[in-house]
């Protein structure tokens, strides 16, 4: 879930699938919160 979420906004794949497995429950708030950021960088640009 964590893998899928980070490459539908242009992350690594395999390097958030690491992270999903090494964390599986963090992970997905970290993702969450760096597409957020992401997004709001966006936004002011």
């Amino acid at each position: 879930m964590t893998a899928f979420m980070a490459y539908n906004h242009g992350r690594s794949f395999w390097r958030w699938f690491g992270i999903g497995c090494a964390l599986p429950y963090v992970s997905l708030f970290v993702v969450m919160a760096v597409v957020r950021r992401d997004q709001k960088k966006l936004a002011v640009a």
